[in-house]
């Protein structure tokens, strides 16, 4: 909608989609959909992911929710009885590979992360993004190191670490760990921002840009994460 009612703008704007109940969690339908209207991302369960809920209640805050009354998010099952990943979630991942889109891990423990991304890549799946290990997800730095040995690209929340976030759980000096842990060429920095009360995005961007200046990265590095590693993740570098 923005390119059809935007089309002067020389920025290109693309679309995903978050297996959350909203689209029937996984759902290889709405997948397949979303590549079709060009979209390049599949996120797995965020606010519906089962370690999601279980964060949530003991983190002391509530995610940002629907201004509007709406029945509360459930887990979206990932594996059988017998820890086995479910068919729909085997589904998704040859949709995912087969349209050539990125899967990110979203809110699932890294501990699924692992064995959905070594399955992802055994089905063709070539763009792996982990989404945020330094909060929600229960990962350490090596568990960050072990999944960008993989082949994963390692995103980083801007909005956890940056001073005056009412996201911040990290200080922004925390976030040079993160990034060295796995290489500038291996990190994207994200925004994860624009959310009511907080910074708009571009003013995340910058202030995250002022910190990675501060931490001692180049221009050239800062560039790599904040556009090129996405590009390439996005498939859009080929």
């Amino acid at each position: 909608m923005i390119r059809k009612h935007h089309p002067e703008l020389s920025t290109k704007v693309y679309s995903g989609i978050v297996l959350n109940n909203v689209v029937g969690g996984f759902n290889p339908y709405a997948v397949e959909h979303t590549a079709a209207m060009g979209g390049k991302i599949v996120w797995l369960p965020t606010l519906a992911a089962e370690n999601h809920l279980k964060w949530e209640k003991s983190s002391g805050w509530a995610h940002p929710a629907s201004t509007q009354k709406i029945r509360p998010a459930t887990a979206v099952p990932l594996f059988d009885g017998d820890g086995k990943l479910l068919d729909s979630v085997l589904d998704v991942l040859d949709v995912v590979a087969a349209t050539g889109m990125a899967l990110a891990s979203g809110h699932i423990h890294v501990s699924e992360t692992k064995v959905i991304f070594a399955e992802a890549i055994k089905r063709g799946v070539e763009h792996l993004i982990f989404t945020h290990p330094e909060d929600i997800v229960g990962a350490s730095l090596e568990d960050a190191r072990e999944l960008a040995q993989m082949g994963a690209y390692v995103e980083h929340s801007l909005a956890f670490f940056l001073n005056g976030s009412k996201f911040q759980t990290r200080k922004e000096e925390e976030l040079k760990a993160h990034i060295d842990i796995v290489g500038v060429d291996r990190t994207i920095l994200c925004s994860d921002l624009g959310q009511v009360g907080t910074f708009a995005p571009i003013e995340g961007f910058r202030n995250g840009v002022l910190a990675c200046i501060k931490l001692g990265y180049s221009d050239s590095q800062i560039h790599e994460m904040v556009a090129t590693n996405a590009a390439n993740v996005l498939g859009l570098t080929r």
